[in-house]
């Protein structure tokens, strides 16, 4: 008697959850919180680290390399915060999805890039040595790794891709 009432209670409780995700979603762009990305984003360093197990002199060019990643966090977050503060103060109004000034935004973004531009060459000029001293098999782990955990910096700024979208 209970199995078709837990069964169905489980039944409603998977379909108002999705409908719920997919309100969420459809909503458009979620905000992200600036701490959450910087603790995801230490974890994943943490991640790539283990993965590539490192001798004893590939550790001592890690840590270069790490400081010049959690530089580029913290820019980010300081980004985010940034933005999250403009909107608060402008009323919480909620922008269109591209909607507004397209100068306007290119400007930003090139204002964006140029700022960020001194942070990204200081990570590749302390990660190249890093990457020298890795055997062949650890490039490859590198590569995977980077690109699965560190998407938001490989793609410093760009718009978010659907799944399965490639530049084209």
């Amino acid at each position: 008697m209970w199995k078709p009432v837990i069964a169905a209670t489980a039944a409603l409780a998977l379909i108002g959850s999705s409908l719920v995700y997919a309100q969420q979603q459809s909503r458009g762009h979620r905000q992200i919180n600036p701490d959450h990305y910087a603790r995801n984003a230490n974890a994943r360093i943490a991640a790539i680290k283990a993965g590539l197990e490192l001798t004893p002199d590939q550790a001592q060019k890690w840590g270069a390399y790490q400081q010049a990643l959690q530089d580029l966090i913290q820019f980010r977050v300081q980004r985010m915060q940034a933005r999250q503060a403009a909107q608060q103060q402008a009323g919480n109004t909620q922008r269109k999805r591209g909607g507004g000034d397209p100068f306007a935004r290119l400007s930003r973004r090139a204002d964006a890039m140029a700022q960020s531009a001194p942070l990204v060459k200081k990570l590749a000029d302390a990660g190249e040595p890093l990457y020298q001293s890795l055997s062949d098999a650890q490039k490859g782990r590198f590569k995977m790794l980077t690109r699965a955990l560190l998407p938001k910096l490989t793609m410093m700024g760009q718009q978010r891709r659907g799944r399965g979208q490639r530049r084209g």
